[in-house]
């Protein structure tokens, strides 16, 4: 018999709330210092550890939410990194990506020049 866990609204709003302030997606201090590269390899990190710890669970789809405040929040990091706007932010890091369910937007780390790859 295999048990198959729910992914709750409890985990969710638990996993995300590192991420709000006041009930909105903020920016971390803690990574203001560090560059494009290790910011957005460190949201990617967490995102991807928690996503696949849920990945059994059959409405793993339920944590787009988790996905959304963790991109917003990482946008932000980068803005007030680059005293910047989001939106100017999420302009210069999206890359649209042919999927087999069609293209699909994605934000990505700019390239650091010496390795020429982008992830």
């Amino acid at each position: 018999m295999i048990i198959v866990e729910k992914t709750s609204l409890d985990v969710i709003k638990a996993k995300s709330s590192p991420y709000l302030a006041r009930g909105k997606p903020a920016k971390q201090p803690a990574l203001m210092n560090s560059g494009d590269h290790a910011i957005v390899a460190t949201f990617g990190a967490i995102y991807r550890g928690i996503v696949q710890y849920y990945l059994l669970a059959g409405d793993v789809h339920r944590l787009h939410r988790l996905r959304w405040v963790m991109e917003t929040s990482m946008l932000k990091a980068l803005a007030g990194r680059h005293r910047s706007t989001v939106s100017k932010v999420a302009a210069k890091y999206r890359a649209t990506v042919e999927t087999p369910n069609g293209p699909e937007s994605l934000s990505r780390p700019a390239s650091n020049g010496r390795t020429g790859n982008h992830w």
